[in-house]
């Protein structure tokens, strides 16, 4: 009974440790070369980065989409609402 009881305890702290032991080991990290082709390092988005750009012309409130990405609009003033 006795045994049992002391293998079980042996084996939980040998799991816990060998647990611990993976957490603390930091992590090992590519050469630039490998981690980018052609050794660029410059992060470039895989898409175009829009956002809305508002207008208030009196008490009328327009909004059109623009690029960032371009610098360039990508549709026409559209009507939200009056003010």
């Amino acid at each position: 009974m006795k045994t049992k009881i002391m293998r079980r305890i042996a084996a939980a702290i040998g799991i816990a440790s060998c647990s611990l032991c993976l957490l603390v080991t930091p992590a090992a990290s590519l050469p630039a070369q490998a981690a980018a082709p052609g050794g660029s390092t410059v992060a470039e988005p895989n898409q175009d980065i829009k956002e809305w750009r508002f207008l208030q012309i009196g008490s009328k409130l327009y909004k059109r989409l623009w690029n960032c990405s371009t610098g360039e609009w990508e549709g026409p003033w559209i009507f939200v609402r009056n003010l």
